[in-house]
């Protein structure tokens, strides 16, 4: 890893993967020792996040709405959920309670899966509501291709590129 003279935040991420690897390897007996969990990490500055002020979403949303609107939806559904794009992607359409105004999620953190009620605002509701209108298959996923519902999720990362290529 030292030779591919990598950031630090990836070098760390390389060598968690390695350690995880190898922790799955002394598992099967194939070695007996994992050399990864002695690499100690490096150090980094994070990265403090630009945030998006009142003024620039007046001028973001009724952007969004008029020539996204499916991504302008999300937004707001996103906005007002509280919670991450991942966990979003993961509600499917039976998840959803919309009379009483919630949603179950399954929260991954780390190595723990944990299954929560969140709840919707009133503000989000007739987005919500567009959504489900537009599917009838209680399997399918909020968000699909087309950030419409469908059989198969989409991946977090989609938004970030969206987001960068439409709004940045």
């Amino acid at each position: 890893l030292e030779y591919l003279k990598i950031p630090p935040y990836s070098f760390n991420k390389f060598k968690q993967y390695l350690k995880d690897v190898f922790d799955e390897i002394i598992e099967y007996g194939a070695v007996e020792h994992n050399t990864w969990r002695d690499i100690s990490k490096k150090k980094f500055e994070k990265q403090l996040r630009e945030i998006i002020t009142e003024e620039q979403l007046a001028y973001i949303d009724p952007y969004l709405e008029k020539n996204y609107p499916a991504f302008y939806r999300y937004r707001m559904i996103f906005g007002m959920s509280g919670g991450r794009s991942a966990e979003l992607f993961r509600v499917q359409l039976k998840h959803i309670d919309i009379e009483n105004q919630e949603y179950i999620v399954q929260i991954q953190k780390g190595r723990s899966y944990v299954w929560e009620t969140k709840i919707i605002v009133a503000d989000a509701v007739p987005y919500w509501e567009e959504l489900l209108n537009l599917s009838g298959n209680e399997e399918d996923f909020l968000f699909a291709k087309g950030l419409v519902p469908g059989p198969v999720q989409i991946d977090s990362e989609q938004i970030t590129r969206r987001w960068k290529r439409l709004v940045k």
